[in-house]
C-alpha cells in the first residue's frame, strides 16, 4: 500500500521522529548472533515441503512455487493454486517474476508459462508462437531495462510479446535448441545469459554474443541476482563470485557449490548451498554466520540444501528450501527508537523527510533541517547558504532527482535545489548550497506540498498556484522546461483549485495519467499518443464501488492512492471519507 502524507500546513500537529528496523544502527560483525528463524511448513499449508521460488507482488503478497502447487500468503494463510482449481497448466513451479504491470509470471517444470493477472485473480497460459517446442522447462524469467520480459528455457531464450490483451512469447532464433539457465539485463542493451559453457553477454538487437570469464566460469551458473550497485552475483557448482560489469572484475565469495544468492538491503551477501544451508557474507565476503539443521539452537534452518532467497519488504529475509519448508529470519530486529529534541532534533514537530543515496536521512521539522547519520545515530543541524535552515525557509517537501540533486519545496519562498556535490559533503560540515529556480510563477511567494517523478522522468510539482511539469533537457535535472497546469474560471476542464494538494502518477494504465488532488475536488490529466494532455475534473463517487454516483465536486483533496486490485483511484477528503473511482 501507498502512504502519502496530508498537506501539514494545513493540518499541523505535534509528532516525535520513530524509527523502525531498517534505520536501526546495525550491529558490527563481531556482535553478531544466530537470529531466530520460524518454519511454514507443510502443517501450516504450504502444498510441499520443496519451494522452488519466492516473490513479493505490488499489493505486497508473497508467493511461492513448490512442486505441488503456487502459494499466495498474506501474512495469515495460504490460498494455493493448482490444475485441479485453477487453469495453471502444470503443479510443478520453477519460478516466479513479478513485471512492471504487475502481472506475475509463473514458470514450470512441465506446462510452460502462465500468467496471473492481479485485476482479475485469475491465472492463464501463456501460448508459444508459432508453436514449435515440445519442452515445456521454464527456468527463469527476467526483465530487461526497457521492459522486455525474457524467459529461459531448456531449449532456448523467449520473449514475451503483447497484442491486445493477449500475451504470447516468442523463442529467438539465435538461441533456438540451446539451454539457457537463468539470465539478467546487464545494461540498457545488453543481457547477461547463462549457457552450458559458461556465462555469455548477448545484445538482442544486434545478435552479438560475447563468451566472458571463461577463464574463471567454465560451467552453468544456476542463479544471477542483480545487486544495488550494479554488481551481479553468480551461483553455480563452482561457488559464488561478484561480477562487476564495469570492470570485469570477479570477487570470490565461496568454492562451494551454491544454489541462489541475494543481497539484503543492508548490503550482506545471503548465500544457499546445496547440501551446507545457509551463510550469511558482509559486503566485502568476510563470513559472518553458518546457519544449518544441526545448530544447537531452537529454530535453525531445516534443511541443508537452499533453494531460493527473498528479502521481503519489511525486511524478512524468506528462505525457500528441499524437503525442509519455507524459513523466515528477520534480517534485523524490527524495534521502535524515539528521537526528540533531547536526540538532537531541531524540533519536535515534523514535517517530511528523506533518506539520501548515501544512506543520510534528511528531516525537516518546524525548526529547521536534520541530517541524521544511522551508524552513529547523531543528528547534525543544516545551514543552508551560510543562513540556519529555519532562517533560511520552512521545508514542506524533498526530492531527490536521478543526477543527486535534491529538490527543496518550500512555504513560501519557491523551489530550490541543491547541488549533489554538496550533498556529499553535508553530514561532515552541516553546510550546503542552494539555488532557486526561476519562472515567472515559481518565485518567493509560492509554497510547494509534493514533488513527485512520472514514468518519463518528469517532475510533478504541487503548490499553492497550481501544478506545474517539468521536463528535464536530455536527462539533465539542472535545465529543463516548464508547464503550469492551473484553474480557470472559464475552462470546466481546468484545475478545480490553483491549491493543489496531491499528485499520483498512475503506474498502471497505458496511456500516461497524473491524478491531482486540490482543496476543491480531484482532477486527472492524461496524454495521448502525441503526448498532449486532456485535463478533465473526476467527480466522486459516495455509494458504492459499483454505482460510481456523484457524490461532491466540492471536495477538500488531502490524499491519493492507487489500489491495483480494485484498479480504481481513491481520494480522501477532509472529513476522513474515502471515495472510489
Amino acid at each position: 500500500m501507498r502512504f502519502i502524507p496530508s498537506i501539514l500546513r494545513s493540518f499541523p500537529f505535534n509528532v516525535m521522529l520513530y524509527f523502525v528496523g531498517f534505520l536501526s544502527p546495525p550491529l558490527p560483525a563481531a556482535a553478531a548472533s544466530y537470529d531466530r528463524i520460524q518454519t511454514l511448513s507443510m502443517d501450516e499449508g504450504l502444498p510441499h515441503s520443496d519451494v522452488n521460488a519466492i516473490t513479493q507482488d505490488r499489493d505486497g503478497y508473497l508467493w511461492f512455487a513448490t512442486f505441488s502447487g503456487l502459494s499466495k500468503y498474506d501474512g495469515y494463510r495460504l490460498q494455493t493454486f493448482r490444475t485441479d482449481n485453477s487453469d495453471l497448466t502444470s503443479d510443478r513451479i520453477l519460478c516466479l517474476f513479478v513485471a512492471r504491470d504487475s502481472s506475475l509470471y509463473i514458470g514450470t517444470e512441465s506446462g510452460g508459462l502462465n500468467r496471473y493477472d492481479p485485476v482479475s485473480e485469475t491465472i492463464f497460459p501463456v501460448a508459444e508462437e508459432p508453436t514449435t517446442s515440445a519442452d515445456q522447462v521454464i527456468n527463469n524469467i527476467f526483465e530487461d531495462r526497457k521492459g522486455t520480459v525474457w524467459v529461459c528455457r531448456n531449449d532456448g531464450l523467449g520473449y514475451l510479446t503483447l497484442r491486445g490483451a493477449t500475451t504470447y512469447l516468442h523463442v529467438k532464433n539465435r538461441w533456438r535448441g540451446f539451454y539457457i539457465q537463468c539470465g539478467t539485463a546487464l545494461d540498457s542493451c545488453r543481457l547477461l545469459l547463462s549457457t552450458d559453457a559458461g556465462p555469455v553477454i548477448y545484445n538482442p538487437e544486434t545478435e552479438e554474443i560475447q563468451n566472458i570469464l571463461r577463464d574463471e566460469i567454465k560451467t552453468r551458473c544456476f542463479s544471477m541476482q542483480s545487486f544495488a550497485d550494479g554488481k551481479i552475483a553468480l551461483s553455480g557448482g563452482w561457488g559464488v563470485r561478484i561480477y562487476d560489469p564495469k570492470t570485469d572484475d570477479l570477487q570470490r565469495i565461496c568454492d562451494f557449490s551454491s544454489r541462489v544468492t541475494t543481497q539484503d538491503n543492508h548490503g550482506n551477501i545471503w548465500v544457499g548451498s546445496f547440501n551446507r544451508g545457509l551463510y550469511k557474507y558482509d559486503r566485502n565476503g568476510i563470513k559472518i554466520v553458518h546457519y544449518h539443521p544441526k545448530l544447537p539452537i531452537p529454530h535453525a534452518v531445516n534443511s541443508f540444501e537452499i533453494s531460493a532467497l527473498f528479502e521481503d519488504r519489511s525486511g524478512v529475509l524468506w528462505i525457500g528450501t528441499i524437503g525442509g519448508g519455507l524459513s523466515r529470519l528477520n534480517v534485523v530486529e524490527k524495534h521502535i527508537e524515539c528521537y526528540t529534541e533531547a536526540q538532537g532534533l531541531c524540533e519536535n514537530r515534523i514535517i517530511t523527510f528523506l533518506e539520501a543515496r548515501d544512506g543520510i536521512l534528511w528531516v525537516s521539522t518546524h525548526g529547521g533541517i536534520n541530517l541524521f547519520n544511522r551508524s552513529s545515530a547523531t543528528f547534525r543541524e543544516l545551514r543552508i547558504n551560510g543562513l540556519p535552515s529555519i532562517q533560511f525557509a520552512t521545508v514542506s517537501a524533498f526530492f531527490m532527482a536521478e543526477n543527486g540533486d535534491i529538490w527543496l519545496g518550500t512555504w513560501d519562498k519557491g523551489l530550490w535545489v541543491i547541488d549533489s556535490r554538496d550533498i556529499d559533503r553535508a553530514i561532515q560540515t552541516g553546510q550546503v548550497r542552494a539555488r532557486q529556480l526561476k519562472h515567472p510563477v515559481i518565485d518567493g511567494e509560492l509554497s510547494v506540498f509534493r514533488i513527485v517523478e512520472d514514468r518519463d522522468r518528469h517532475l510533478w510539482i504541487s503548490s499553492n498556484r497550481g501544478c506545474f511539469e517539468y521536463i528535464p533537457s536530455h536527462g539533465d535535472f539542472k535545465t529543463g522546461q516548464w508547464i503550469n497546469y492551473t484553474h480557470n474560471g472559464d475552462d470546466p476542464n481546468s484545475l478545480c483549485s490553483n491549491f493543489t494538494t496531491d499528485i499520483y502518477p498512475d503506474t498502471v494504465t497505458d496511456n500516461k495519467t497524473i491524478w491531482i488532488g486540490t482543496r476543491s475536488g480531484l482532477n486527472r490529466i492524461v496524454f495521448d499518443a502525441d503526448g498532449k494532455a486532456n485535463s478533465q475534473r473526476i467527480e466522486l463517487a459516495a455509494t458504492n464501488a459499483r454505482e460510481r454516483k456523484v457524490c461532491s465536486s466540492d471536495a477538500f483533496i488531502s490524499t491519493i492512492h492507487c489500489d491495483r486490485k480494485e484498479g480504481g483511484v481513491f481520494g480522501s477528503q477532509r472529513s476522513a471519507k474515502v471515495s472510489s473511482l
